[in-house]
């Protein structure tokens, strides 16, 4: 059967050769395309883990926020994670009455540390609740210049308020 001409004089092993020369490179192209797109979405996801690793003991950061938007966009076919991240803009929008404080802050720290635990899991790294709170390390230096920068922003409002009240003196007299 090998030896008889199939198609257009060629035989059958010249015609499965013609075939895997033609669909080789495309089979090649497709899959290494594939693994690329993969590698790449599987990197932005880890970039938004760190992210969120390195910065959530701070939500003022505007590294924090960015990364807290890219969720949704990173993990939209996951749904253990946007299901954590429901959770954590639900109390991101809650404000609780004086008294029920104490609950909402726990209540937002454990949905903010579930979220980066379903992220986590999404990438393939396990980790717990307490990796996620023993993760949370201020330098001392970093915490005194925070500080001093808030003690600066609270003079200048004070000098502001006290030049306003001494021009409104002179003013009046």
């Amino acid at each position: 059967m090998s030896d008889q001409t199939l198609l257009l004089g060629l035989k059958l092993y010249e015609i499965l050769t013609l075939i895997g020369i033609i669909l080789g490179p495309i089979a090649a192209v497709i899959i290494t395309l594939w693994a690329q797109k993969r590698s790449e979405k599987k990197q932005r996801r880890i970039e938004v883990l760190r992210t969120l690793w390195d910065t959530h003991y701070d939500a003022s950061q505007p590294e924090y926020s960015r990364v807290i938007r890219m969720v949704p966009i990173e993990f939209n076919d996951e749904n253990a994670v946007m299901t954590a991240w429901r959770r954590y803009m639900r109390n991101v929008d809650t404000r609780p009455s004086p008294e029920g404080a104490a609950a909402h802050e726990k209540e937002f720290a454990d949905a903010k540390n579930d979220l980066i635990a379903s992220v986590a899991k999404a990438v393939g790294i396990n980790v717990t609740d307490r990796d996620i709170r023993d993760s949370v390390y201020i330098a001392t230096s970093y915490t005194n210049r925070i500080k001093q920068t808030n003690d600066a922003e609270m003079a200048q409002i004070r000098i502001a308020n006290a030049l306003e009240q001494q021009t409104q003196i002179l003013r009046d007299n």
